[in-house]
């Protein structure tokens, strides 16, 4: 049977006590470690900005001008084409009066019933939306609706042939000149700048 002396124990603390005393010098001449949080990320300069969000614009009128190609061969999807289109009409971007103009470029064609792109029997939804100009000349669409939406600029819809109107809860500015559908016109101006628009 093996036995410990009395010496052995005391060597083997002795060198436990010297590593746990070095360990200890080490981490005293060791310089303190400080946490520091990360530097903010630095702001993107304002050309970058405008250029990523030209970018943006940009792929955005590409995807829709692609879906409508798509949808020139493929009838069954021109409806929810003009749907994806409209959608757009109240995206935000800085300037939305050129935006909705370039996506009346790409809608018009396709409910212009002389153009060779036209898709006949096309509902137009453009509920809840501020609309910087209205451009319906000389179009055929089976329902136009716009509940709730804002007329803020120029309308015409001269020679426009729809089914059916729905203009619930829609508003025009008093400063807004346009040709209306037959029977629809402004209200009488009230003191707010947007008057109701009735049925006659």
């Amino acid at each position: 049977m093996s036995t410990v002396t009395p010496f052995a124990v005391l060597a083997l603390i002795g060198a436990a006590s010297g590593s746990v005393t070095a360990w200890l010098l080490l981490r005293r001449d060791r310089p303190a470690e400080v946490l520091t949080p990360s530097a903010p990320p630095e702001p993107v300069p304002d050309e970058v900005a405008a250029q990523l969000l030209a970018d943006e614009h940009t792929i955005r009128l590409a995807e829709l001008a692609s879906f409508a190609e798509q949808a020139d061969g493929d009838p069954e999807r021109r409806q929810e084409c003009v749907h994806a289109i409209a959608a757009r009409f109240d995206d935000d971007w800085p300037d939305p009066v050129a935006w909705q103009a370039e996506l009346w470029q790409l809608l018009r064609p396709h409910l212009h019933r002389e153009s060779p792109r036209f898709w006949p029997g096309m509902d137009l939804d453009l509920d809840d939306v501020v609309l910087y100009a209205v451009d319906l000349r000389g179009c055929e669409v089976r329902k136009a609706s716009f509940v709730e939406a804002s007329f803020a600029g120029p309308v015409d819809f001269t020679g426009a042939t729809v089914t059916e109107y729905d203009f619930t809860g829609a508003h025009v500015r008093i400063d807004v000149a346009g040709s209306w559908p037959p029977g629809w016109a402004p209200g009488e101006p009230e003191p707010q700048p947007w008057v109701e628009l009735r049925k006659q």
